[in-house]
């Protein structure tokens, strides 16, 4: 399968544009539908399918496509109160500081992360 960039829903962009925020950029990977931005200064990429949750191998063949290979990506759950769920199949990834992982085992052995 491979990432093909497409255009943005123009409803999704004024969405984007009414929180003061840089449009994100868009593509397909199969039936998966990508978003890719950044936010307050940092990447984030969210990846949905239409009737199943994606798979790891999605989730990990966008994010390095799409994301910079040097920048610590993660999907958070946040506590309760902050959680929001607007797609039922829907994952999002965050950039995080390689700082929160100085003790990360796979840093240390050079783990490859899969």
């Amino acid at each position: 399968m491979e990432i093909i960039e497409e255009q943005l829903d123009e409803a999704i962009k004024q969405f984007f544009e009414l929180l003061g925020l840089k449009p994100p950029k868009a593509f397909r990977l199969g039936e998966c539908f990508i978003l890719v931005g950044r936010e307050s200064g940092k990447w984030h990429l969210s990846i949905s399918h239409p009737t199943r949750q994606p798979t790891w191998e999605e989730i990990k063949m966008a994010r390095y496509a799409l994301i910079p290979d040097d920048v610590w990506m993660a999907m958070l759950l946040p506590p309760k109160k902050h959680y929001i769920n607007v797609h039922e199949h829907c994952f999002h990834l965050w950039e995080v500081d390689e700082c929160e992982f100085e003790n990360c085992k796979c840093k240390k052995e050079g783990g490859d992360g899969a």
